[in-house]
């Protein structure tokens, strides 16, 4: 696991690795061929390079670039029915598990970094999960998905999709093993934590953002859940250092 920056002129290399590489791009843009396939890689894109097949670089890059880069190992790795490409508005919200396993790497926790790593490709859109969830279930996930900057609750969401609380609690506990009010805020705070690594607003400027009325308030909600203030998660994980690709 690192972070890659260069400002120089640069290709990625022509290789095949024995491991999957996870790769999400911060900065600048640049193309990919793996297998004979070309794949055009952006800011907030996450792509994933298989075990076994040649990857490498298609044209030299002259701007500034920078990416997290990720190897792992996994055995059942169909079973997670996982997309090759995904874009900003899939995973934005959870690219702060990238500094999150990072800093568990260098902190030597392997593992931390395997359960960060796991949480990263179960929160991934996948194909399995879209087919065996009902229609309802689906939208009331991306619903959630979609506002977890909004002061969302059990009951707002149930009469939003015009189900009693009882149903909506129901079938989402049933479908995904967690209660809707987790989902909320699970999701709430994997948004608090991207605004806190990717953007310079202020604790104050978040808490607004994210529906709450009272900055204390906020910053209990994010410590309870987070097991850190808003600034000290900020603190640990930005400043992390490099490790090129």
């Amino acid at each position: 696991m690192g972070f890659f920056t260069t400002k120089d002129a640069w290709i990625h290399p022509t290789r095949i690795i024995d491991s999957f590489e996870i790769i999400y791009v911060v900065e600048g843009e640049f193309d990919m061929q793996e297998d004979g396939k070309i794949y055009h890689l952006e800011p907030k894109n996450l792509f994933i390079l298989y075990p076994g097949l040649q990857h490498q670089g298609i044209k030299v890059t002259n701007f500034s670039i920078k990416f997290f880069w990720l190897h792992f190992r996994c055995k059942n790795y169909e079973k997670l029915g996982l997309n090759k490409l995904y874009n900003d508005a899939e995973l934005e919200k959870n690219s702060y598990l990238f500094r999150e396993i990072m800093a568990s790497q260098q902190r030597k926790n392997s593992t931390l970094c395997e359960i960060k790593l796991a949480e990263l490709l179960v929160t991934l859109p996948n194909d399995y999960n879209k087919s065996s969830r009902s229609k309802v279930v689906s939208e009331i996930i991306e619903f959630v998905r979609l506002n977890s900057n909004k002061n969302l609750t059990v009951n707002n969401i149930s009469s939003q999709f015009g189900y009693s609380t009882d149903h909506c609690c129901r079938i989402i506990k049933q479908a995904i093993g967690i209660s809707l009010h987790s989902l909320i805020n699970q999701n709430r705070i994997s948004y608090i934590k991207m605004c806190l690594l990717n953007t310079n607003l202020t604790v104050k400027e978040i808490a607004n953002q994210c529906g709450f009325e009272d900055e204390n308030m906020f910053v209990k909600f994010f410590k309870y859940h987070a097991k850190y203030s808003p600034s000290q998660y900020r603190n640990k994980h930005n400043g992390l250092k490099l490790n090129n690709h």
